[in-house]
């Protein structure tokens, strides 16, 4: 190991690191989406949650208009979002985190802390139960 004032690095450790595999994308550059259009690893592609086109489609198309994000069929994959309509970038609906600081989801589909965010559904609620029962 070599020790300096402000790092330290053991070569066996170095190279553990080096081989690290980086995590997939989970969506296209291409802007299409779903069940059809299938990523190297063969899952449904997604859109990314944090670009311009945060929305899929029915027709496989990543957008932000009401036809990608608000319609039946449509997959909003934007964070802060719950509900039916909202899904992970793995295609699992999209829930508030409970550790977080809006942990409850208005009727709305919005990730939240307000009266109106928690009389709907408190996560907070859910993660302890589920802690328990299971």
């Amino acid at each position: 190991c070599e020790v300096h004032m402000e790092w330290f690095a053991c070569l066996p450790l170095l190279v553990l690191f080096s081989n690290v595999v980086q995590p997939q994308e989970m969506w296209r550059g291409d802007l299409q989406c779903g069940w059809n259009f299938k990523l190297d690893n063969g899952k449904p592609s997604a859109c990314n949650p944090d670009g311009e086109h945060p929305c899929c489609s029915p027709n496989g198309w990543c957008g932000k208009s009401e036809a990608h994000c608000g319609c039946s069929g449509c997959k909003n994959y934007r964070r802060e979002r719950c509900g039916s309509k909202a899904f992970t970038v793995y295609n699992e609906a999209a829930t508030c985190d409970p550790a977080s600081s809006n942990p409850c989801c208005s009727e709305d589909g919005l990730c939240g802390r307000t009266e109106k965010h928690c009389k709907h559904m408190d996560y907070r609620c859910k993660y302890i139960t589920d802690l328990i029962f299971t």
